[in-house]
């Protein structure tokens, strides 16, 4: 290969950060800026060529390992939160790759035990009821909903949020050299700079586009599943399931929240009920008393801080009534 005359550009040089480049790459989710800078690197020496090269064959060759290995290598890790330790060391190279969904053999020689040190660390969470606008040390901010926790995490090479439970919306800073991650569980969302927002429960996951672009992995650790999405595009993840499902959602509307509003249009009763009892004290839930309520739809714009007046609309909306308990449930009974 011809080596280009012009000055290399700065990409990441040890083995995890080329290993989530290639990810990204193989995932089709290279901006076509970042596969000219790629390029460049490669072209840059006989070294970084052959080092991208035994990683390509290596991450071939792992597509064609039958499942049953992978299970069985798996199931002598240890659990929950050593095992990603355990993966990294055994035979992955790097977080960055493990957080992309990528399983990928250490090569001889290529790295040892490099176990990256956080610059920056802090957990924040939110109680029920309540949000929450921190802004983090790389100028991106990130609000939190009710009842939410997250852990920040900051390296050299990449950015690290945890979302353990609840709803975030991310206005991410962008770092081209420095890609920012959400580890949700289910899956795992890479960017380097746009605007989206993840919300996890605990047997499901879901993620909106509002500004940019970014990439979902998620499925089995050795078969991992990446999807790309843009502006007002959701994917929908249940556990379980082996495919997200993907729609069109306008996403301002999807996360009025971080502005003190619920936006509802053409929504079923029950989804509505379950959204608004998100921010409420469990012993003042609403409660559908009558099925036939469930299905019916709605369209409305409610403030958080006003459950009064949000309990008040619901009868000029359907055909129901309200009824509040002593203990502050409310109930929702037809008429």
């Amino acid at each position: 290969m011809t080596r280009s005359t012009s000055t290399p550009l700065s990409l990441p040089l040890n083995p995890d950060q080329l290993s989530l480049w290639l990810v990204r790459e193989q995932a089709a989710s290279l901006a076509e800026a970042e596969q000219q800078e790629l390029m460049h690197w490669r072209q840059a020496s006989e070294s970084n060529e052959t080092h991208y090269q035994q990683l390509l064959l290596t991450w071939q060759a792992t597509q064609l390992v039958p499942d049953q290995h992978w299970r069985s290598v798996l199931e002598q890790a240890p659990q929950q939160a050593s095992r990603r330790r355990w993966l990294r060391n055994t035979f992955l190279i790097g977080a960055p790759a493990l957080a992309a969904g990528a399983a990928v053999i250490a090569l001889p020689g290529l790295r040892g035990l490099w176990q990256p040190t956080p610059e920056f660390t802090q957990s924040y969470q939110s109680a029920r009821g309540e949000q929450q606008r921190i802004v983090l040390p790389d100028q991106s901010i990130l609000h939190l909903n009710t009842d939410t926790l997250v852990d920040v995490a900051f390296y050299a090479d990449h950015r690290e949020v945890t979302l353990h439970q609840g709803e975030a919306l991310f206005d991410v800073h962008k770092q081209h050299d420095r890609p920012f991650q959400v580890l949700g569980g289910l899956a795992t969302i890479l960017v380097t700079g746009t605007v989206f927002n993840v919300q996890r429960d605990p047997q499901a996951l879901s993620v909106i586009v509002q500004e940019g672009q970014v990439q979902v992995s998620s499925g089995r650790l050795w078969s991992p599943s990446h999807v790309s999405l843009g502006p007002d595009q959701r994917l929908s993840l249940e556990a379980g399931s082996s495919r997200p499902r993907l729609d069109s959602t306008p996403a301002q509307a999807a996360t009025a929240w971080h502005t003190g509003q619920l936006v509802f249009s053409n929504t079923p009763l029950s989804e509505v009920v379950r959204e608004l009892n998100r921010y409420r004290p469990s012993q003042q839930a609403i409660q559908i008393m009558d099925a036939s309520l469930a299905s019916r739809r709605i369209a409305a714009v409610f403030e958080l801080r006003d459950s009064a007046d949000l309990l008040e609309t619901l009868p000029e909306l359907l055909p129901l009534r309200v009824n509040t308990l002593p203990s502050g449930e409310v109930q929702l009974h037809a008429r």
